[in-house]
């Protein structure tokens, strides 16, 4: 026979709590790689108005033609690489906001039969069904990390070309 199991002399509780605290910290990242993204873009903003008025590209296709000398060679690697580097952070920026969203907890499988069933299984079912949601929300919160991480990188070749740039004009 089938000995009934009390919730009491489990772990089960603690275990869905942490649970809970998981779900909740990896939303809260996901929350993060949006507001530093849209920082992120609104720099991009910023710089693109410098861009566009003091490093125009017929300058720098005018640098490449003859004559070649080191100083146009330079400022016109430098001049593309504001650009190149540029339009990579703004699709890495826009990469790190717009990735799968993450799943959420199917409040509308909550139902009548559901709230009767007995609370050991209840409970094995929401840490199973927590337990899933957690491992996409990291998988997609690591997408977003990787993207933002290559939109820093970007953003700091800009600011390196567009000195350069400045520095041997």
């Amino acid at each position: 026979m089938h000995k009934k199991v009390d919730i009491a002399d489990t772990a089960m509780l603690e275990y869905l709590e942490i649970f809970k605290m998981e779900y909740e910290r990896e939303f809260n990242k996901k929350q993060s790689f949006d507001n530093r993204a849209g920082l992120i873009l609104t720099l991009l903003g910023a710089i693109s108005i410098f861009l566009f008025e003091h490093i125009k590209i017929n300058e720098i296709i005018t640098l490449i033609k003859f004559p070649i000398s080191f100083l146009n060679i330079i400022k016109a690697f430098s001049g593309l690489t504001v650009y190149v580097a540029f339009i990579y952070t703004v699709i890495k920026s826009i990469a790190t906001i717009i990735v799968k969203p993450q799943n959420q907890y199917a409040i509308k499988n909550i139902n009548n039969k559901r709230l009767k069933e007995e609370k050991i299984v209840a409970i094995k079912r929401m840490i199973s069904t927590y337990e899933k949601i957690i491992i996409q929300h990291r998988e997609v919160n690591l997408k977003r990390a990787i993207s933002f991480t290559e939109a820093l990188y970007g953003m700091g070749i800009t600011l390196i070309a567009i000195i350069v740039y400045i520095a041997f004009s």
